[in-house]
């Protein structure tokens, strides 16, 4: 059986990150040149491991098929699980249009707001469209720009759903304290070894070569009610800046700033939801851990 072609569309006005090095380059010198020195270590992983996740449990049949938009900062990813959904499912999917959106967040919900969605794969711009967050980014948003992303999802009333993943915070006390950091650092180290991998490629892209001199630390904040991660230096050292053509120290024991992952109520999310204008339809929870997936519309 002859496969379907992998339609990928690059959109202007988006981040390049594929051979774009110094878009890269550029963001980690001008972390490790702030007040609180912060890499971009999410941006550096997922330049290397990046992957668009699909869920085919919410892939929807009728009479008129379904268009299918994968959107991810990394064309070489969305060539290979597009391909590898053909591989995997084959002719169920014959009814499925599938069309790559290389494309960071502002340009694929710009295309979206402005209904030229449709036109990249020979679709109707009236039928109902379901933009699906399953991972948890949204908290590596503050609380307050959570908010204001959620108001951009161009959803139309009463025609439109937002299927979106978000962890929830885990009640007050060690027990809850200890079930986040275990899940962001587990016994096997896999975690570890992919926060540690970031620092691999923030060295390579100042054309260092790979060192051990920095180790991943991670605590749970829990009167934020966030996860927070560290690059932590072993040893006294000084990283120069090709792009500054500055050289930046960093002591011993300093830390640097990796990410942040803000956790949700129940009754925040709710807050978060009321206050972007939306409302909920359902919502299910992970019987073991507190992450929960929300069907999301815009309230009338």
């Amino acid at each position: 059986m002859t496969k379907p072609t992998v339609t990928i569309h690059t959109l202007p006005g988006s981040t390049d990150t594929d051979g774009a090095g110094e878009s890269l380059r550029d963001t980690i010198e001008t972390g490790l040149v702030g007040g609180e020195r912060t890499v971009p270590g999410e941006r550096a992983e997922d330049e290397e491991w990046a992957y668009t996740r699909t869920v085919s449990p919410l892939i929807h049949y009728d009479a008129d098929g379904l268009n299918y938009y994968a959107l991810d900062l990394s064309k070489p990813e969305l060539e290979r699980v597009l391909g590898d959904l053909d591989t995997e499912y084959g002719a169920s999917l014959a009814r499925v249009s599938r069309v790559g959106l290389h494309a960071d967040y502002d340009a694929g919900l710009k295309l979206a707001k402005e209904g030229k969605l449709a036109a990249l794969s020979g679709g109707d711009g009236a039928r109902p469209h379901h933009f699906a967050f399953i991972g948890t980014s949204l908290g590596n948003f503050s609380r307050e720009d959570a908010g204001a992303f959620l108001k951009s999802i161009p959803l139309r009333a009463g025609v439109d759903r937002l299927v979106l993943g978000l962890d929830g915070r885990p009640p007050a006390g060690e027990e809850g304290k200890r079930k986040v950091e275990t899940a962001y650092n587990d016994p096997a180290g896999k975690g570890r070894a992919f926060e540690e991998h970031g620092w691999v490629v923030v060295r390579r892209e100042l054309g260092l070569a790979p060192d051990t001199s920095i180790e991943w630390a991670n605590r749970y904040n829990e009167p934020l009610g966030r996860h927070e991660c560290y690059y932590r230096v072993k040893e006294e050292q000084t990283l120069h800046l090709p792009n500054r053509n500055v050289d930046v120290h960093l002591a011993k024991g300093e830390l640097l700033h990796v990410e942040w992952s803000i956790k949700w109520s129940y009754d925040e999310a709710i807050a978060l939801f009321t206050g972007a204008g939306l409302r909920v339809v359902q919502s299910w929870k992970a019987p073991t851990s507190e992450y929960r997936v929300w069907v999301l519309e815009k309230a009338a």
